[in-house]
């Protein structure tokens, strides 16, 4: 006898092979996109790394030795490195620092820089002041450097001793920065600073 068409058990095979095909093809899909997803998000962070390296090469490569004035105090020292500073979850700095280019003083600034670094709800945070010496009305600007700190710790060298703290009236010779991220790892740099004699 001559059939014509499928059976049901092949119907239902039929429907069950293109279910698998169409589950595994959604399922390569969802994986691509979850890579793209995972490398965009690896990508923005070591920009966002390289961008905050950047910015430490410019402000600790000109550090300079300095003094400054605030509202409440006169003849602040010029890098101040302790834990708390400038109410940091965790290690803070400030610092002076040269090289801020005002050509043919076309701006109402000197070429100098106040910039203070610390850590607020795991980012680690610059805020930075067009004038050294400042009052309590002085504008100041502040940006995220580096998102999720797990730690983050400043040394200062001087004659053979690394120290965690410094409040010192000279500039230590160098410095050493210890940032530790979060899906990174660890990452240290050394400045050997411009009046240093080391």
């Amino acid at each position: 006898m001559y059939k014509n068409g499928f059976t049901l058990i092949e119907v239902l095979l039929a429907t069950v092979i293109m279910s698998f095909i169409g589950i595994a093809a959604y399922s390569m899909l969802f994986s691509i996109k979850e890579t793209e997803v995972a490398s965009n998000q690896k990508t923005q962070e070591n920009n966002e790394l390289q961008r905050a390296l950047i910015i430490f090469d410019n402000d600790f490569n000109q550090i300079i030795s300095r003094k400054y004035s605030s509202e409440e105090k006169i003849n602040i020292n010029p890098i101040i490195i302790g834990l708390g500073e400038n109410s940091s979850d965790d290690v803070g700095v400030s610092l002076i620092r040269g090289g801020w280019v005002n050509p043919n003083y076309e701006f109402r600034r000197s070429q100098f820089l106040k910039v203070k670094y610390y850590i607020e709800n795991k980012q680690l945070m610059r805020k930075w002041y067009p004038f050294v010496d400042t009052t309590d009305n002085t504008p100041f600007y502040k940006q995220i450097l580096i998102n999720n700190i797990l730690s983050f710790e400043i040394e200062s060298y001087e004659k053979g001793l690394w120290f965690q703290e410094w409040k010192k009236e000279n500039t230590p010779q160098a410095l050493k920065i210890i940032i530790n991220i979060e899906g990174i790892g660890r990452i240290e740099k050394i400045y050997l600073l411009p009046e240093s004699e080391v």
